[in-house]
């Protein structure tokens, strides 16, 4: 068979080709014998076995648990259970009630504060207009003072 060192080239690629292969197929059989290896301790076999007997001895406390429950004892505390369920059902209509008043309180307070503002507003603004009126010596101020008395009778209280 003809060398086939081609034209560049100082070595046989078929030969490279074969080296490849079988370095690839070594490596990956050495992965796969690694990560069994490590799967496969002895120590991981002790655990599993100690883990399994721990989950039965758990069971079996638990079912000890279970038969040493007093029956009675469960059926009085499930009855003071529904008793305060009721119990909490009718007091959370009344704090619905209290609430819905409260609401409605708050509701009147907003508006009344509100009117309060604006009442206000006004008679700051009254007694600014006059008082620039009467510094300014404007004989307006006291026919001012008279409307403004007038506008005042009529706020909400």
């Amino acid at each position: 068979m003809a060398d086939k060192k081609g034209v560049g080239h100082a070595y046989n690629v078929d030969f490279l080709n074969v080296v490849f292969a079988a370095s690839s197929i070594f490596l990956f059989l050495s992965v796969i014998w690694m990560v069994w290896d490590d799967f496969n301790r002895d120590w991981k076999n002790t655990q599993r076995e100690f883990n399994q007997l721990e989950l039965e001895v758990t069971r079996a406390s638990e079912q000890k648990a279970r038969q040493s429950v007093d029956k009675n004892k469960v059926a009085q505390l499930q009855a003071q259970k529904a008793a305060s369920e009721k119990s909490v059902t009718a007091n959370q209509q009344k704090v619905n009630e209290l609430q819905d008043k409260l609401r409605d309180v708050e509701k009147r307070l907003y508006r009344q504060n509100q009117d309060y503002q604006f009442a206000k507003a006004t008679y700051d603004h009254d007694r600014y207009e006059f008082e620039t009126l009467r510094a300014a010596g404007n004989s307006k101020a006291a026919r001012w003072s008279r409307t403004s008395r007038s506008r005042r009778r009529a706020w909400p209280s």
